[in-house]
């Protein structure tokens, strides 16, 4: 896992030179008057442009989509950055594992037409014995290349080299050594990246030396920590090392299938205030998390980092280079949460940034604006005020208590306005009445809990967008207006939150199919050639993961087309059909060799469920799967509007996932954005009200995230659970029904697990290869379960859900299992199934141990439990204060909790058996039905999750 949010670069310049003069006559380098300000970031050339981290793999998902655009060359996709970048305060790149010469081509073309200096470092990985020789090829052959490179940042003549996850500082200096000692002039920083927590003892920095900082960087550093780490590193037991902070603006992981490590951002408050301690402090370089993912920071601008961070930096590099605003004009930054866990407070943010040399006292209001509700009357307005100083940042937070209106209210719109002045002046307005993206108030669950940071400046009146949703049954209709000049309009994105849902095009030339754009997920096993057929309709193209877009993307236009499951250049094995279709339209998917008899055929209908099988290659099994899904072709490849009708025709799957938030979201060829107002989107007919419980948490979401350890806070009692009443489809219902028989994935949509719930995973399997089609385990489908097929689990097997997929508090997990009542000698014989937060571990023929673990709260009991030879339908019923288990129906016991638990972080949960079962009943690894639902069910409604419909039914997967 690579992560960038606990960083410390140390660059060793004396003592590892060989010079014999005491640290404590060293200039810190970062701090020194002579130092150029350079603000780093990490950056990842292995992530195709545009890309979250995890990609070219099928692993990732979608929460944001930057606004750079994808080039026909990798030179102008860097050139691109480098522009962002430098207008961002940023001028350096820490480029990881391999620095391509595109980047220097880009900052030296850069640098003749703007004049602007750009930096760029390599980030070598693992300085290990081990691996010596190959990285020391490789730092000579960047040294000699780029031995009198401007843009490569040199200290007295030595070249800096920064090296990642530097575990044994002994080992970088043992590596540097054997450069040095060939004459290469090369200084190599250690990256230490361990979660330790800090001591600022002098007696203990001493003896830690190297590791003296590390750790207490997750959060904005406070009081007197800072300085008096400072003072004891440049002392003489320092070492001579010289230190560049890392800030940790915010870190976020949940975009990978299986984690969701969340670092706290606090809004913008940890990179405000960690960029005014350390240059308050007159350090001149700093390093920050990763540029070019759009996923795990807010660096680079996107649709939910809309230039906010970016002018935030630009403001503090200012500041560290002569201690003034660099801002002809002031500027305001706003920052609140894409979404809102109901309980929790809501926060708005608003950061002042003065024009140089102006002292401003600063005013906001922000209107919240219920959304989705139509008994609501008015808006809950909040209000703040703050002082600032001379060339000094102010930084207001107004909260709002969610907890009233859970159920009720399920999304707001913020409307602010900002006033300033200066001291003794009239307050004059900067902005008035913006109109902001949505929040979504999600009921115990959080997808996307990285928050916004948008410069209102960024904010466009005009063009002026509107979106109308015609619900359907298998289709949903999104039509698009604009009322202004399209022409400034470089793309418009269908968005739920910051998540990009595809892009409104022009329309096609006309044809005979009125279902346009509708776009079908194609994944195979093996990689082999495959082909599609349509009747009814035709194909227009095929969309892969990959970094370049005519690589990504391959113009078809014909009613059948033989392609490759791979793009050029890519690892995924997933592409994306791009098609018009009439209504009765059948698409035929098959390998070019394969036995037409195992072709995988499916009209639309079909097609919204899924079809998948096995078939036989060369004699090995192979997968071949297609789905209807959402346009999941890169967010950032622009498709300019001119003249419309703009329409999207999409699966909403509002019966599957619930009502949705959408907006349109243009970016104008001026680096500005447009948006729609938001519009709630639910499913026709009755929404019946479910008894639920929730928290008042009286905090924000990240105020129950450990800063430094990354793990759930949880200091709530009982006091805080409230019991209520929630719609039916704002509740999360999660229902894996293992129809699939066949691959990995199950419930799943996305082209890149967006959308997905959950996955067979074998042998713990690292995030890049969760959902790889094809990868053989001790798991089997079965063709005849309780309802329909089901799925066998081997003791190296389990069922991954998405972190996305989890309700956050109280839960009731349903499935059923088959249980053989005994047989010495049998294989899968399992003595304890395990289901997220919930298991149950059979000790007997009538006793069992109920037992349950979520965010620091344990429980368990011994129950009396009759298991039936066969299927047995189990429930585990967790109501924030207590933990029930139910079999066939009948009530195990109870067992009281002390406090609620409520898990913020680290979600990866699962479904599996382990343990041995030598005699008596034991599971066999076969489940079926399996329901995760986000709320605590009382008697009559854990009775009808037991309900089946007629067991007689068609499989409507069976090819």
């Amino acid at each position: 896992m690579i992560r960038k949010v606990t960083l410390l670069l140390i660059a060793a310049l004396a003592a590892l030179a060989g010079c014999s003069a005491r640290a404590g006559a060293l200039p810190l380098p970062s701090r020194s008057p002579e130092s150029p300000v350079i603000f780093w970031a990490h950056y990842m050339p292995m992530v195709p442009h545009g890309h979250m981290h995890a990609h070219p793999y099928s692993g990732g998902n979608h929460d944001a989509w930057p606004f750079d655009a994808q080039h026909a060359l990798l030179q102008e996709d860097y050139e691109e950055d480098i522009r962002q970048a430098l207008d961002s305060g940023v001028n350096g790149f820490q480029m990881l594992i391999f620095v391509p010469e595109d980047i220097f081509e880009a900052a030296r073309k850069v640098r003749k037409e703007t004049g602007r200096m750009f930096y760029i470092s390599p980030q070598w990985a693992y300085a290990n014995p081990k691996t010596f020789e190959e990285t020391e090829k490789r730092i000579v052959e960047f040294y000699e290349k780029h031995l009198d490179d401007p843009h490569v940042y040199t200290k007295d003549g030595y070249q800096i080299h920064f090296v990642w996850e530097s575990a044994r500082t002994s080992d970088v200096a043992a590596l540097q050594k054997k450069l040095q000692d060939k004459g290469l002039k090369i200084v190599l920083a250690p990256t230490i990246r361990s979660l330790t927590s800090p001591d600022l003892d002098p007696a203990r920095i001493a003896a830690l030396g190297l590791r003296a900082a590390e750790g207490w960087m997750h959060g904005a550093p406070e009081g007197e920590e800072p300085r008096a780490l400072t003072e004891s590193l440049a002392g003489p037991t320092a070492g001579g090392f010289l230190y560049v902070p890392s800030i940790a603006a915010g870190y976020d992981s949940s975009n990978r299938p299986g984690q969701f490590i969340h670092v706290p951002f606090h809004g913008v408050r940890t990179l405000v205030d960690s960029l005014r301690t350390w240059v308050s402090l007159g350090y001149r370089q700093l390093m920050l998390v990763t540029w070019n993912d759009p996923q795990e920071s807010l660096e680079i601008p996107s649709s939910r980092n809309i230039w906010g961070h970016n002018e935030i930096l630009s403001f503090f590099h200012g500041v560290a280079d002569d201690g003034k605003s660099p801002f002809a004009d002031s500027k305001v930054v706003v920052s609140y949460p894409v979404e809102c866990m109901a309980g929790d407070q809501f926060f708005f943010q608003v950061v002042g940034l003065p024009a140089r040399g102006k002292t401003l006292e600063w005013r906001a209001q922000v209107a919240l604006h219920p959304v989705g509700a139509s008994d609501a009357q008015g808006a809950i307005v909040l209000r703040s005020m703050s002082e600032g100083a001379a060339d000094r940042e102010s930084l207001l937070e107004m909260r709002w208590d969610t907890s009233g209106v859970v159920g009720v209210v399920p999304a707001i719109q913020p409307i602010v306005s900002v006033d300033y002045r200066e001291s003794g002046g009239e307050w004059q307005p900067l902005y008035q009445n913006v109109a902001l993206p949505p929040t979504r108030l999600r009921f115990n669950l959080i997808q996307y809990p990285v928050p916004y940071a948008i410069d209102l400046a960024r904010i466009a009146m005009e063009p002026k967008l509107a979106l109308s949703v015609q619900p359907g049954g298998l289709l949903d209709t999104v039509a698009l207006t604009i009322d202004g000049d399209a022409s400034t309009i470089r793309k418009v994105n269908l968005t739920d939150g910051t998540r990009s849902l595809g892009a409104f095009r022009e329309p096609e030339a006309a044809g005979n199919f009125p279902l346009r754009d509708i776009f079908v997920r194609i994944e195979a096993s093996e990689d082999r050639p495959l082909t599609l057929a349509v009747e009814g309709g035709v194909i227009r193209d095929f969309y892969g993961v990959a970094g370049r877009p005519n690589d990504a993307l391959k113009t078809v236009n014909a009613p059948s087309a033989t392609f490759s499951i791979r793009p050029v250049n890519s690892e995924a094995r997933s592409r994306v059909a791009r098609l018009d279709l009439s209504p009765d339209a059948r698409l035929t998917l098959n390998y070019v060799k394969g036995d037409p008899s195992q072709a995988v055929t499916a009209n639309l209908d079909e097609l919204r469920r899924g079809a998948s099988r096995t078939v036989s290659i060369g004699g090995k099994p192979a997968t071949l799967s297609m789905i209807l899904t959402a346009d999941m072709t890169d967010a950032n490849i622009d498709y300019p509007v001119k003249t419309g009708p703009w329409q999207r025709t999409i699966p909403l799957h509002l019966e599957e996932d619930g009502p949705m938030l959408l907006q349109a979201m243009a970016l104008l060829r001026n680096d500005r954005v447009a948006i729609s107002p938001p519009v709630w989107v639910e499913r026709p007919g009755a929404d019946p009200l479910v008894a639920a419980q929730w928290l008042a948490t009286e905090g924000t979401f990240e105020d129950f995230v450990n800063p430094s350890s990354e793990t759930t806070l949880n200091p709530l009692s009982l006091d805080h659970v409230i019991a209520g009443f929630v719609p039916r489809s704002e509740i999360p219902w999660f229902h894996l029904d293992l129809e699939e028989g066949a691959g990995t994935r199950l419930n799943d949509r996305g082209i890149s697990q967006q959308a997905g719930r959950a996955s067979i995973e074998t042998g713990g399997l690292k995030r890049d290869e969760l959902f790889k089609p094809g990868i053989v385990g001790d798991w089997e489908w079965l063709e005849s379960g309780h309802r329909g097929r089901a799925l066998r689990l081997g003791g190296d097997s389990v069922i991954r859900f998405r972190s996305k997929s989890s309700p956050v508090g109280a839960q009731t997990t349903s499935l059923w299992v088959e249980v053989q009542a005994s047989g010495r000698g049998e294989k899968s014989r399992w003595s304890t199934l395990k289901a997220g937060p919930f298991r149950l571990e059979i000790l007997s023929g009538r006793e069992s141990l109920l037992a349950f673990d979520r965010g620091g709260v344990k429980l368990e009991r011994r129950v009396e439990t009759a298991f039936l030879p066969g299927w047995n339908h189990l429930v585990f019923v967790y109501d924030l204060s207590s933990v029930r288990a139910y079999l066939n129906g009948a009530d195990l016991g109870e067992v009281a909790a002390g406090k609620p638990a409520y898990q913020r972080t680290h979600i990866m949960p699962s479904i599996g058996f382990s343990g041995t079962s030598p005699d008596g009943p034991a599971f066999t690894g076969v489940l079926d039905d399996v329901q995760v639902i986000g709320a605590g069910l009382g008697p009559d409604g854990v009775a009808a999750l037991a309900v089946s419909p007629d067991p007689n039914i068609s499989n409507p997967k069976a090819p």
